[in-house]
């Protein structure tokens, strides 16, 4: 198979090239004009991605270029638990227009914590795999849930910066993106930022809620006031309803995360070995922390990006905006606001105005709690 390897690799080269010439004749998304440097925010992109994932990491920075950054230049760092070879480097420096840096993730970062039984954690794997679960018997998954829940922000790439923006590979923003996001979380004073709200496999999180409420029992002092936890439950407390913000799109302010309040939860929860020993996932660990540690006006929705992550898009702006931020998209398509999503439930708990040609449907619960 060595050599497809070098082949596959200058097509890659190549198709990045293309996208650079493209983007060149996509003019139309440089407007509004470009933004002076001095006023860029202390911020960045972020892209855990493998060398094998290039061509989808190439599609995607495609999309951030043309319907937002070529107008910034924001820095871009791309984190591996290995090596970046120099055709992926030379290929993703190619399409984006800020500077590019390469991150090694320390071997201790993407591996178990000494507290964790690894022959019980190969046992559950092998029975979520006989139960088909997503994901179930994935080691890797475990290790990249881990590094985003609470490793990925000690990277000394990230040191300098104060927000990060993170961008999967495989995804695609479907509409112009007009605004500044980090500008909008600094002078808003907002901490973390994010677009669709599905439901958690709950066959994944068995005892997160459990580990929830034993953390908030043992440390009541640490629960903001103001706080986003009605967004998490449907009883009252008594279940979780699996709602959570889905974290391959999200914004966040890199203070909080590197904060004690946030450490704390992190070990608290890294402690009970639930990444491991079930499948708790980075987007629901940082959705508790966030609902818990914080108030909910810390807490920002963005509308009208056209995210579309597989399978799920949001496409929620009305048609007037659409057509001015040229969305390629259409609202019967959007998930954001449909009745699969908790998006009605986070503006109902705060009795927040929703966006216009957002759907005046009330929130219905969504999942129902059963025996696992």
């Amino acid at each position: 198979m060595a050599k497809f390897t070098r082949p596959i690799a200058i097509l890659s080269i190549v198709l990045a090239l293309a996208y650079v010439f493209q983007g060149q004749l996509l003019a139309k998304y440089a407007s509004p004009p470009a933004v002076e440097p001095a006023a860029r925010e202390n911020a960045t992109f972020f892209s855990l991605v493998r060398n094998s994932e290039l061509p989808g990491m190439l599609q995607s920075i495609k999309s951030v270029e043309q319907r937002f950054n070529n107008r910034h230049h924001y820095h871009w760092i791309f984190a591996n638990n290995e090596p970046f070879t120099d055709d992926f480097k030379t290929a993703v420096a190619a399409m984006c227009s800020g500077t590019v840096e390469f991150s090694l993730i320390p071997p201790e970062h993407w591996d178990y914590p000494e507290w964790i039984d690894q022959t019980h954690a190969a046992e559950v794997r092998r029975q979520m795999r006989r139960k088909g679960v997503k994901y179930g018997d994935n080691e890797s998954y475990r290790h990249m849930c881990r590094f985003f829940s609470g490793l990925f922000y000690r990277l000394d790439a990230l040191r300098p910066f104060r927000y990060y923006w993170r961008v999967e590979p495989n995804v695609e923003f479907r509409c112009n993106i007009a605004y500044d996001p980090f500008e909008v979380m600094r002078t808003q004073e907002k901490v973390y930022g994010f677009t669709l709200t599905p439901l958690e496999l709950h066959t994944t999180v068995a005892t997160l809620w459990n580990a929830t409420q034993e953390y908030m029992h043992q440390y009541p002092d640490r629960v903001a006031a103001n706080n986003n936890m009605a967004f998490l439950t449907d009883d009252d407390g008594e279940s979780f309803n699996m709602c959570h913000f889905w974290s391959n799109f999200e914004i966040g302010d890199l203070d909080f995360f590197r904060s004690e309040t946030y450490t704390h939860f992190f070990d608290y929860m890294d402690r009970k070995g639930g990444i491991f020993y079930e499948r708790w996932g980075d987007a629901p660990l940082h959705t508790i922390a966030v609902s818990m540690l914080l108030p909910y006006t810390k807490l920002q929705y963005f509308a009208g990006t056209g995210y579309y992550h597989a399978p799920n898009l949001q496409c929620d702006g009305p048609n007037w905006l659409q057509e001015q931020n040229e969305c390629i998209c259409f609202a019967d398509d959007d998930f954001a606001w449909s009745g699969g999503s908790c998006l009605t439930k986070f503006f109902d708990v705060h009795q927040l105005e929703r966006p216009e040609a957002a759907p005046t449907t009330p929130y219905t619960p969504i999942h129902k709690p059963s025996k696992l």
